[in-house]
């Protein structure tokens, strides 16, 4: 258990040194290269918590599959981020995404703390209440018969569904509350004239020159542009 927990925190560890090395030396390391460590400390993450369920309930497991959910596609974007820096609108969507699902993976790790072990000892998992009852001895130690007991009850199999949702919902959340701050500083910065002159041509280039009621398409617009290589 330490050693997987060490493993990850090296990783990252190297992630932040990578983000120092990337500030401090921007005009000798490649641009990018805070995104290729940090999006591989994530993939390092999400690899230990996928291998990382043995001896588990069904609740406990997929708890951590969700997490997993969480993490691999959060460093696929980081990865992704790592080739298109010179692109900006395409890097703008691909960051957005990635904080969304970094958001998304701290609000989960509070929600399966509370799962596994919640504050008032109300256990979500039957599993785990047997657990507490066999003074905290690990499910895996107790014989198969037990174990799929405790998987098979009812409170359990319901739990599972509910579970299954709560994920669904955080990601929602947490798109919404991005999208919320998003709107919010973006309406800020216009009205104070702050906002960024290339933002502006951008956005005016991906509205093919016109107002917001024009019916150009956005996407067309988009990825037209996308193949033109920007600071």
């Amino acid at each position: 258990m330490n050693w997987q927990h060490a493993t990850m925190y090296f990783f990252f560890g190297i992630s932040g040194v990578a983000d120092i090395v990337s500030h401090t030396a921007r005009h000798v390391v490649p641009a990018g290269m805070d995104r290729l460590f940090g999006g591989l400390a994530l993939f390092i993450e999400g690899y230990l918590f996928f291998f990382h369920l043995h001896g588990r309930s069904h609740i406990d497991t997929r708890v951590h599959i969700l997490l997993v959910l969480t993490v691999w596609p959060s460093a696929l974007f980081a990865f992704i981020e790592c080739l298109v820096m010179n692109k900006r609108k395409l890097l703008h969507i691909f960051e957005m995404l990635h904080t969304v699902l970094l958001i998304a993976q701290g609000t989960w790790f509070w929600q399966a703390a509370y799962i596994l072990y919640p504050p008032d000892g109300n256990y979500w998992d039957p599993c785990s209440r047997i657990e507490s009852e066999h003074n905290g001895t690990h499910m895996q130690h107790h014989g198969a018969a037990e174990m799929n007991d405790c998987n098979s009850v009812g409170e359990a199999e319901v739990n599972l569904m509910f579970i299954t949702l709560f994920w669904s919902w955080h990601i929602a959340a947490v798109f919404g509350f991005v999208s919320f701050a998003y709107f919010l500083i973006y309406k800020l910065l216009k009205s104070r004239g702050l906002l960024d002159p290339q933002f502006m041509q951008s956005y005016k280039n991906m509205n093919g020159g016109t107002s917001l009621g024009s019916s150009t398409p956005l996407n067309g617009a988009l990825l037209s542009e996308c193949s033109e290589d920007e600071l």
